[in-house]
Order: C-alpha cells, then structure tokens, then sequence
C-alpha cells in the first residue's frame, strides 16, 4: 500500500480521468503482475470501474489505513490459530494488501504463475468488515483450493465453495455475528429481499453464465451504481422523491433544466418552492435523448442553476440516453453546487441497447438522486430511491426523508 499512498498524496483533487491516469502509472504497471491477477475476469476494464473507486476514496482513507496497519499485526496470529485447526496447512502463498478498484474483499488470484492471497483494503473499509472472518474465508479458500485440482464452472460449485469458507469461518470465529461473518448489513431492507435472491440463486445453480456469477459472488451493483444501504430509501410510488428533492434541494429563484415533453408533475413541484423550470425540447433527430449543448448552455447562461432534471427511459417518447450522454453531462455538472435528479422508472423497459445511470459515473452518486418504480408490485405502488447518504456534497441542505410504507422495498441495489 505505500505506493498507493504516495500516489493519493498527488491524485487527490484531479479530476477522474486524470487520477485514473496516474493510477496507472504510479499503482497499476509498477505492480503489473499483482494488478493483472487482480484485475482478471473483471467485467469491465479498469478504466471503467476504477475511477468511480477512486471517487470513494477520501471517505475510506481513514478506515483503509487502519486496515493496513491491522492486517499487518494481525496477520501471523491468524495464520497460527487457521494451522491449529487444519495442521495439513502451509499457507506458502504471498499476501497483498492493496486498492482493488472496487473489485473484491478478499480473493485468491494468480499471480506471476502462482496462487496469491489478495485483500481489497477499499472495499473491507467500504463493508466496514470485521478482519478475522475474512481472513479466515480467504485462508480455506487457498486450503480448498490445494485439494480441488479443477473447478466446475457451475454456480452450484461457487454456492458450495463459499458456502464452505463461510461455514468454517463461522466455526473459528463464534463471538462474531453470524451477519458479519456473512458480511450483510444488519438492515431490513437487506433481510426482506433475502428470500427472492435465494430462490434466483436456486434456479441458477446449473448455469455457467459468468454474468450471473458475478451477480451473486463478486458483489454486482444494478447499473452499475456504487450504492451502498444507507443510499437506499423505499417509499410509496416515485412522485414523492421528486417533491422530497425540490424540498431538500431547490431555493425561491433557482433555475432548473428540465427536458421537454416532461413528466407532468415535474414542473409543479419545481415551482411550488419558487423555483423557476428552464425548458429545453427533445428532438426527434437525437432520438428524444439529452443534449449535452442544452446542459452546457444552462450552466452558462441561466442566473442561478440549481438543478437538473433528466428521464431516461423517457416519459412520453421512450428515448433512452447513451452511457456517452450520460458520462458528458456528468463531467460538466460534476463538481459545481448543481443537484441531479435522474428519474429512471423504466430502467428494466429498455428494449434497444442497454440502461445506464448518471449515478454510476465517477463523483455523481454525492450529487444525484435516482428514482425507481420497475419493481413494483402489483396494486401496491412503491419505489425505491438512490441518494446521497449523510455527508455527501448536497446533505449540507435540507434533509431528505421519508417514511417508508410497510410493504416496499428498494427497487434498487
């Protein structure tokens, strides 16, 4: 990790594209063989998932430093007490503790040609983990792995992989809460949608789709939103986030850019707190998506812009914006006292291409908040929002909160 400290020292305040750059030079190629076996498999590539790590990182310095010094102290304890229990143990494998962009916990990678114990000090601070569990879950991996010479690319196998480490970390560590060892949160939200992932996870267990493995083992985020609990508010039907943010977020004279045709109640709610409704039309041509020109002209020109109002897929003419749209109007709104509201409703409705959210680029979840209604269930209108959790850049206004209705839950993870 001394290399990624010293990197931070010089990356902290540059813009994405420019710590990413960075990162690649000072971090990713003097540690090539470490970052290519962390970074294997990854969906994405780095320059994609990375920088919205990155974006993370002055909230989680603290906790990652803590982590370093810890797992340094605590590690040969915890390698006795696993060799106590499995004397047949050796552990000849190397151990890094290093930034993983987000991409795992704990892991066991191939590193230089060899099995390596890798720990992703950002997303154990950002899970705020307990340590011993974890190390343990990764020890019986490299233990497993020495006894299994090929893996069944199946998810019933990852299921009883994991299922196995978590058991015998369960086993080594009975003072810590089953829900840590387990790392969930102890949130109800979490537990109410417990049943529903068990039941997808059972109908899959034959598949070798590496999409749904990363889904259900790798942490995959919806949309790729680094939304984390306390992001998450459920209410009832997608309306009231969108008073809730002109209360939390719009002052009498703000402008706010709005896209025409809009959502009907868009406007009203904008002016009942006195703020002003700056329109500007979708075209036909540009397939009723945002143009960049029309952000980049509000920013510009309007007295006081406050707020930006996107829809995609859009209400009424379906035009669903590109990750490109999305990545330039982000770039130009990051950063400035500007809020966005980005009602996705229709994110599952999308039948050309795919779904993208201004909330998954770098910076933006600290300046956006999202509403969501395709999960609904049937008679019972409810939504989920996505938003900035206490602290992020906009929390210095009004506070948003709602008070959930009984049955919902977040449409949105």
């Amino acid at each position: 990790m001394p290399q990624f400290w010293e990197y931070w020292e010089r990356a902290k305040g540059l813009d994405p594209s420019r710590q990413f750059r960075l990162f690649e030079e000072m971090v990713q190629k003097p540690n090539a063989a470490v970052y290519e076996g962390a970074f294997h498999g990854a969906p994405k590539p780095p320059s994609e998932f990375v920088p919205k790590t990155l974006a993370q990182v002055p909230e989680l310095e603290t906790r990652m430093g803590e982590l370093s010094r810890k797992l340094a102290a605590d590690l040969p304890s915890e390698l006795d007490a696993f060799r106590k229990a499995f004397p047949k143990f050796r552990c000849t494998v190397p151990v890094y503790f290093l930034f993983s962009g987000g991409a795992f916990d704990g892991a066991t990678r191939d590193v230089s040609g060899k099995t390596a114990l890798l720990f992703g000090l950002d997303v154990i601070a950002r899970l705020n983990e307990e340590l011993s569990p974890l190390v343990v879950h990764e020890l019986f991996h490299v233990y497993h792995g020495e006894a299994v010479s090929e893996d069944p690319e199946t998810i019933a196998w990852g299921l009883w992989q994991e299922g196995l480490a978590t058991y015998v970390s369960r086993k080594l560590n009975p003072n810590v809460a089953e829900q840590a060892v387990c790392c969930l949160p102890e949130i109800d939200a979490v537990k109410a949608e417990l049943p529903r992932i068990s039941t997808e996870l059972l109908a899959a267990l034959d598949s070798k789709d590496r999409k749904t493995y990363a889904r259900f083992f790798l942490g995959g985020q919806e949309f790729d939103i680094p939304a984390r609990p306390e992001n998450i508010v459920a209410g009832a039907g997608a309306k009231v986030f969108q008073q809730f943010f002109c209360e939390a977020f719009l002052d009498p004279g703000d402008g706010v850019l709005v896209f025409s045709p809009y959502f009907p109640t868009f406007v009203p709610n904008i002016e009942r707190r006195g703020a002003r409704a700056v329109l500007a039309p979708l075209k036909q041509a540009n397939g009723f998506r945002p143009t960049v020109a029309d952000v980049e002209r509000f920013l510009k020109d309007d007295p006081s812009p406050r707020a930006v109002f996107l829809n995609s897929p859009h209400n009424p003419t379906g035009g669903v914006a590109t990750k490109e749209d999305l990545k330039r109007i982000a770039d130009l709104v990051r950063g400035r006292d500007v809020a966005v509201f980005s009602d996705e409703p229709y994110c599952h409705m999308v039948w050309r291409g795919s779904h993208h959210s201004i909330l998954s680029e770098p910076g933006m979840l600290a300046q956006c908040v999202g509403a969501y209604t395709s999960r609904m269930l049937n008679s019972r209108r409810t939504s989920g929002s996505v938003r900035p959790a206490s602290g992020g850049r906009l929390s210095r206004r009004r506070t948003m909160s709602c008070s959930p209705c009984s049955h919902a839950r977040p449409a949105a993870t």
